[in-house]
């Protein structure tokens, strides 16, 4: 990994850091008849047991605890569950395979949580990748923007233009940088977003914002 650099508009050196939490996971619909249980189910998940269960299903599964030499309890995968077939067992029964979903997270290449008795917690290249994030990049790591969240209204408001205004922004971000479109052409791109509603968007992000730094 390299550093984070610096440049004529940032003396210091700084990389976008994250919130390190993942909104957008699950959602209540208004025919739910219980959601005050609903929300504990999900916060289940969020506990070390429940996103061992929401993982890799409940014990005696595909798992089960054990104790090791050392008298530690331990996890250890039933008779017939190898490092060849555990994922495709996993899939059939958890919805944490490949999707996103309310829980905790981790790095842990195996199984979150706790460790197995026949693997290890972390991979040498975990490690590797762990060091050099905490050496080079954590130190220079900044939250560009917080986590805010909108009114109704608000929502409303910025919901009409988001995904045509992300999606041109990015576009044209490529082609400037790649030169497909010359830096001559700036005016002609700030006026364009204006016409889409990017300054309705700032305005309402910035209410968003202010509410959040009280």
């Amino acid at each position: 990994m390299w550093q984070p650099l610096t440049s004529p508009v940032s003396k210091t050196a700084v990389v976008p850091g994250s919130p390190r939490i993942t909104r957008g996971t699950f959602s209540i619909t208004k025919g739910n008849p219980s959601p005050a249980a609903s929300m504990r189910w999900v916060d289940y998940f969020y506990s070390e047991k429940g996103a061992l269960y929401l993982s890799d299903g409940p014990e005696g599964v595909i798992w089960k605890y054990a104790k090791n030499k050392d008298g530690k309890q331990v996890r250890v995968y039933a008779k017939g569950i190898t490092a060849d077939n555990k994922e495709e067992r996993r899939g059939k029964i958890t919805p944490a395979y490949g999707l996103t979903i309310p829980t905790l997270s981790t790095d842990n290449d195996d199984n979150p949580l706790l460790p197995t008795a026949d693997a290890p917690t972390l991979s040498n290249f975990s490690k590797f990748i762990r060091q050099e994030t905490e050496q080079k990049v954590t130190p220079y790591a900044k939250v560009p923007f917080p986590l805010t969240y909108l009114t109704k209204s608000e929502q409303s408001d910025v919901s009409a233009v988001e995904n045509d205004l992300k999606t041109y922004v990015e576009q044209s971000v490529a082609k400037f940088i790649t030169g497909v479109t010359p830096m001559s052409d700036w005016d002609n791109y700030v006026k364009t977003i204006k016409g889409m509603g990017v300054s309705k968007y700032v305005q309402v992000y910035q209410k968003a914002y202010d509410r959040w730094a009280k």
